[in-house]
């Protein structure tokens, strides 16, 4: 298992999920599954990191929702010591240039040209740890955008 697990939104999302005690009851929920996941990862000593997009990106819908008690879970989950990214801008601008190359280089950009690219952000945002492959993986419920900058991999394929 790599040292380091940088979560996507969908991981993120899962995290501070509500889900009811009957449904928990009669099922394994994706979510409940995702929050053990992740529990194991630390007890096996990874290291978890949310970049500051993924925050952003998952405390959106949260807002949206006005789901306040998701809110605070998001909270004291993501700002543990040492867990939580910042946005600099240094990684909005490495963010733009990995957008510009996607869609003038390789001809795969990872959004609209109206989007913000959340994505593209948060390649940026973990390139800028300076590791190797070997060392980190983005765990993601997609990796079709992320994987042609950063080693990325579906949560439940990254084993303990």
């Amino acid at each position: 298992m790599p040292a380091i697990i940088v979560l996507d939104t969908g991981v993120l999302s899962n995290c501070v999920v509500q889900f009811s005690r009957q449904q928990s009851a009669v099922t394994h929920s994706p979510s409940e599954s995702c929050r053990q996941w992740l529990s194991d990862c630390e007890r096996g000593g990874a290291m978890l990191l949310v970049p500051a997009i993924i925050y952003y990106e998952t405390l959106r819908e949260i807002e949206r929702r006005n789901a306040t008690a998701q809110r605070r879970r998001l909270l004291e989950y993501c700002f543990q010591p040492g867990r939580f990214l910042p946005l600099t801008t240094a990684h909005l601008e490495s963010a733009a240039l990995l957008w510009a190359q996607a869609r003038n280089t390789t001809g795969t950009p990872t959004g609209s040209s109206e989007a913000l690219d959340g994505d593209t952000i948060l390649c940026a945002q973990v390139q800028s740890l300076g590791l190797a492959e070997t060392d980190y993986v983005v765990a993601t419920t997609n990796t079709k955008h992320l994987t042609q900058h950063v080693h990325a991999e579906l949560w439940q394929n990254i084993t303990l």
